[in-house]
């Protein structure tokens, strides 16, 4: 029980077993003492359990009144069973005990060990096959899994899953490995919706392609005045023989080296992929989402024509232990049409825990070996997120910026949420975001954005 993974279940069967080891020791004087007191009658009716401090004595009576503790949570119950008698999925995240009974729970006692049997529990238990018959009343607590809220369950073998801190403001420290992100690919279609936003925006396209080629740096540039090189420096050569006919002691740097010279520049894209980016604009044809999508489809464009090496995720939260972290592009994949076939999979998801997701950006970006390391976050509104919300879920999304500064990763926001300016201000500071006032005008805006940031 003092390793960090144990779990609720763990506990109570431990307890349990303790329990009835001692009930198990303490025979011998137990039944002196009903030898001694021959009025008194054996408790057989368990099943309302202990009703007050009075009415308990020195034996171990086991909790068997299931019926009336915690609330119900009908996700919880009929947890499906694999073929193997493994336990089936179930909501990530899921808060309270969710244990029942239909029917209050009946037991007796066989010498000193407690053998309860209930009814009505119809839940299964993942730590045994199917059909098992549970042990003890340890094991019909744990029928229903770890009551351990947001429990951190298994992952899908395609999906890679990571813990990180959490910031809570109250307490002022981090909440250890509170937050799991589940990474994975996101799905992919045709490329279908990028050809159709770039001929929609063709001739913004075609000036995109041309101003970020312009910027991009040629290969090789000559360094001129080097004590070494592939070819002499003549202007520097003559300003040596000059300086020795006047006697005056001269510089031997006099030749040219080529020198290879890239934009040394690594950019993550962060796009909020919660459920308020289905809201439909005004125009009523087209949804958040869509415009963002739009919006990516002509960075990427740009980002090809500079050459910068760049990366794009989207996010959404389903509780602590569920933030999903979708790969629409990363940063060593090299083919150009599978951003495209990715970004017009996407679609609106849940929530949005947005500490979590910059925390994890910014741990990508720190793998990479760059000069300026960008992060940008794309947004429609506030962090928000079960148990993550208000002044808690604020105060870890500043503190996660800040971890990425300190970090020297550069963070930046783009949202679209008009009523934005108060709280992006608290987190980002006063330069280190933009509102547009337009959603429609982010396809256009995002690339120029972005030059700015990075010349």
């Amino acid at each position: 029980l003092l390793l960090p993974t144990a779990t609720a279940a763990e506990v109570v069967r431990t307890a349990d077993r303790i329990y009835v080891l001692l009930a198990e020791l303490l025979a011998p004087v137990t039944m002196k003492q009903q030898t001694d007191d021959p009025k008194r009658e054996p408790e057989t009716d368990l099943g309302v359990g202990p009703q007050a401090s009075e009415t308990q004595t020195d034996q171990y009576r086991p909790v068997t009144n299931w019926v009336y503790r915690g609330a119900m949570n009908p996700e919880l119950i009929g947890t499906k069973q694999g073929d193997a008698g493994e336990p089936g999925d179930m909501p990530a995240g899921t808060e309270g005990s969710g244990i029942t009974a239909s029917s209050r729970s009946g037991g007796t006692r066989e010498g000193a060990k407690p053998a309860p049997t209930a009814s009505g529990v119809g839940m299964a238990d993942p730590h045994r096959g199917s059909g098992a018959t549970p042990d003890s009343a340890a094991d019909q607590l744990v029928q229903v899994g770890d009551d351990r809220r947001g429990a951190h369950a298994a992952a899908p073998s395609s999906e890679r899953v990571y813990l990180y801190d959490e910031w809570d403001g109250l307490i002022q420290d981090y909440r250890a490995r509170w937050c799991r992100i589940v990474e994975q690919k996101a799905a992919e279609a045709t490329t279908d919706f990028a050809e159709l936003t770039l001929a929609s925006h063709g001739p913004a396209v075609r000036l995109l392609r041309r101003y970020f080629e312009s910027i991009r740096p040629p290969g090789l540039r000559r360094v001129h005045g080097q004590a070494d090189g592939e070819e002499i420096d003549l202007d520097a050569l003559i300003r040596r023989a000059a300086d020795h006919a006047a006697g005056v002691e001269s510089s031997d740097r006099v030749y040219i080296r080529r020198e290879k010279r890239e934009r040394d520049v690594a950019v993550a894209f962060l796009v909020d992929l919660s459920g308020s980016t289905s809201r439909q604009l005004d125009t009523g044809s087209r949804r958040v989402i869509d415009v963002e999508k739009e919006g990516l489809v002509l960075l990427c464009e740009a980002l090809e024509a500079v050459g910068d090496q760049y990366a794009l995720y989207g996010y959404s939260g389903r509780g602590r232990a569920q933030v999903d972290f979708v790969v629409m592009k990363e940063f060593d994949e090299r083919d150009r049409t599978l951003p495209a076939r990715r970004i017009g999979a996407v679609t609106p998801l849940h929530q949005n825990r947005d500490g979590a997701a910059i925390r994890h950006a910014t741990a990508k970006l720190l793998a990479r070996e760059a000069r300026i390391k960008l992060l940008v976050l794309l947004s429609d509104g506030k962090p928000l997120d079960d148990g993550y919300a208000d002044e808690y879920a604020l105060e870890d999304t500043k503190r996660a910026l800040r971890e990425a500064r300190m970090a020297g990763v550069n963070p930046f926001c783009i949202t679209v949420d008009r009523d934005a300016d108060d709280y992006l201000k608290r987190m980002y500071g006063d330069v280190n975001f933009l509102v547009l006032d337009r959603i429609a005008a982010l396809p256009e805006r995002l690339p120029r954005v972005y030059q700015r940031l990075t010349t």
